[in-house]
């Protein structure tokens, strides 16, 4: 008869569950706990015993099988005298086998789904989707992280970690418009950044804003860098926002806090900012006063009423920025007469003046000057950049009245222009030769014409001159009784006065404006000839005034009379020729025009726009910004600190603040600051 593994009397063993997960560790010693482990793996015995009590005492009621009971019996308190800690409860076999089963199932469903499965073991070890602009990557991982490359260990990668700035050099091989320290704090050097926050802490008339917000900022080393996957974390779908940034996040670095945007932030001072615009225009005069007129609306396109803001700015194709309609649609029928000026003749660029030495000849003796055209002109002296020319480029010291030896040097540049053409004026000229071949190159085949029509003798007085031989009489050349006006606007020979000239042709005239865009940069320097100086002064002067011989008012175009002038990065000063420029940079705020637009409301623009009243306005013409220099000639001012209103009063952050809190539009920090602040 077969004997039984296991005796189940209460004298001979304890009871044994093999088929539990948790096992006593002292089975295999075949004394096993008398109550075994419990269901989370711990030990149930902490004594060798429970002591029963009886009446009031209590006894010991360890059994047979664990030794009897004790010599010295329980503790008065009812507790076991003999403590017991030393059991470590064993997962059972049963379990064990279980478990190892299912890791054998898993590896080889796994290397099934690996062999026979059509997508790649990257997409398979994939922690989750990319957003949508990185999902042509998705299955190279080498393309975002170094561990995906092909030297990586794959299981050296997953249990040893990695530096995570490695990754972000690869995200830099496409994003590379981060600046030149993508990887600092708002993309902007250490050193940079911290000189930018003493600057905003010390400098007394920064706004409340900057100085605030500085205050606010965590001191630390300024060369910190951050990884990308600080704040940008992949792998969340497709439709992620992989650019969003919690409050929280900022708020690592910026330890201060104050409650909400309507609750706390600092006030604004001077948003937008009082700098100077690159057109010069008064809101609140042309709002105030000229828009009021009322037969103004009849002179606009379209019939509009300027009363509305839309009527000249509309938003540009991103909706950030508000763009100022073109000139023909806004400005044209009340300040495009004063472009042309079609009653001024225009700027003079050679003329016939009268000589000032007049040698006595007998009558019909030839002068020694040959032939020159007798004028009524009221130029007194040539033309600067004519005179420029007779001097092969050097300054001289003064031009008024034309000597004889200027009347040869001119007529030996008009024969040399008719030879060589444009050639002649280079060679006197070189460091104007962008001038002379860009806005002047018409000036060439003028000087061509005049000289055969008034010199038709030229070519045998010059050769006559050249020998020291009697000079040829030269046939007559008629003078007009009367200054007669040109029948187009532009370059023209006027035969009345034995000039050429030229006068504006519109708005945005191309002459005028690289003529400008040349002289702005040169003038104010000393090296600089003054008769390019006294040319500017003509094209500049903001009245139309003539300033050229004293001849009048010329039409001139008046450009500076609209158009300020700023010294660039490289400061050099130019002509801001735009009524906006687009930013280069991004700042570390922004604003959007657009979404604001879709507010219901008459005349929206003016619940954040609000214009100065009349004794609020500021003399909007400075002398800052119209100057002359010692010699009464006009100069640029580019001054940009002059204190000019474009008359509207200051946002107040009370106006943002009553759309955007908590119950109402987003107020996050991402809403009007950028992290990454950089030039492209």
């Amino acid at each position: 008869m077969t004997e039984p593994l296991q005796q189940f009397d209460w004298k001979s063993s304890s009871y044994e569950r093999p088929g539990d997960v948790w096992v006593c560790g002292k089975a295999c010693d075949g004394m096993p706990c008398r109550l075994g482990p419990g269901a989370d793996g711990e030990c149930s015995v902490h004594s060798q015993c429970q002591p029963e009590q009886v009446g009031d005492r209590y006894r010991c009621t360890r059994s047979v099988l664990h030794g009897g009971k004790c010599a010295d019996g329980p503790n008065p308190d009812g507790t076991c005298c003999q403590a017991d800690e030393s059991c470590q409860p064993r997962m059972s076999l049963l379990k064990r086998r279980k478990v190892a089963g299912a890791v054998c199932v898993s590896i080889s469903l796994a290397i099934c789904l690996i062999t026979f499965s059509d997508s790649s073991p990257q997409t398979l070890l994939s922690p989750g989707a990319v957003t949508s602009a990185h999902a042509a990557l998705e299955a190279n991982c080498a393309a975002c992280h170094v561990a995906g490359e092909a030297h990586s260990g794959l299981l050296s990668n997953a249990f040893l970690a990695h530096d995570s700035l490695a990754d972000s050099e690869k995200c830099l091989h496409c994003h590379q418009d981060i600046g030149a320290a993508p990887l600092s704090p708002h993309s902007v050097d250490g050193n940079a950044l911290t000189e930018l926050t003493a600057d905003a802490a010390a400098n007394s008339n920064s706004s409340v804003v900057s100085r605030t917000l500085t205050a606010f900022i965590h001191s630390g080393p300024p060369d910190q860098t951050r990884s990308c996957a600080t704040c940008h974390q992949e792998h969340h779908g497709r439709s992620f926002d992989l650019a969003k940034l919690s409050d929280q996040q900022c708020q690592t670095c910026h330890k201060a806090q104050f409650d909400d945007f309507a609750h706390g932030h600092p006030e604004f001072e001077h948003f937008p900012h009082a700098t100077r615009p690159n057109i010069y225009f008064d809101h609140a005069r042309h709002i105030n006063a000229y828009f009021a007129a009322n037969d103004l609306p009849s002179h606009i396109p379209d019939k509009k009423s300027l009363s509305a803001c839309s009527t000249c700015h509309k938003p540009d194709a991103a909706g950030g920025m508000m763009l100022t309609v073109d000139f023909q649609h806004t400005c044209a029928s009340c300040h495009e007469s004063q472009i042309v000026d079609l009653p001024f003749p225009g700027v003079p660029f050679f003329a016939v003046t009268q000589v000032a030495e007049q040698p006595r000849t007998e009558p019909g003796e030839i002068p020694i000057y040959g032939h020159w055209p007798v004028t009524e002109s009221s130029l007194r002296e040539m033309p600067p950049l004519m005179s420029l020319l007779l001097r092969g480029g050097a300054s001289g010291t003064s031009t008024l009245g034309i000597t004889p030896e200027l009347i040869w040097q001119c007529k030996q540049l008009l024969l040399k222009v008719r030879n060589v053409g444009e050639t002649a004026l280079t060679e006197r000229l070189p460091e104007a030769h962008s001038l002379l071949h860009g806005p002047l190159a018409e000036l060439g085949p003028l000087l061509v014409a005049v000289s055969t029509s008034w010199f038709p003798g030229l070519r045998d007085e010059m050769a006559a001159h050249m020998t020291n031989q009697p000079l040829p009489k030269s046939p007559d050349v008629a003078t007009p009784e009367h200054q007669a006006m040109p029948p187009v606007r532009g370059w023209y020979i006027s035969d009345a006065d034995r000039t050429i000239r030229y006068r504006p042709v519109a708005h945005a005239d191309p002459v005028l404006r690289r003529l400008l865009d040349y002289l702005v940069p040169l003038v104010g320097s000393e090296t600089v000839p003054k008769e390019l100086q006294e040319l500017f002064t003509a094209l500049a002067n903001p009245s139309g005034s003539g300033e050229i011989s004293r001849s009048g008012p010329l039409a001139t175009g008046r450009c500076l009379s609209c158009h300020t002038t700023s010294t660039d990065d490289d400061g050099i000063l130019r002509v801001n020729w735009n009524t906006k420029v687009p930013r280069d940079h991004v700042a570390f705020t922004s604003f959007r025009h657009e979404p604001h637009m879709q507010i219901e409301g008459a005349n929206l623009c003016l619940t954040c726009h609000q214009i100065l009243n009349d004794q609020q306005t500021p003399e909007f013409f400075r002398p800052e910004y119209f100057t002359r220099d010692d010699l009464g000639r006009w100069k640029p001012q580019p001054e940009t600190s002059c204190p000019l209103s474009s008359g509207f009063d200051a946002i107040k952050q009370s106006h943002c603040a009553s759309c955007h809190n908590e119950s109402t539009a987003s107020q996050t920090c991402l809403e009007c600051h950028n992290y990454h602040v950089h030039s492209p």
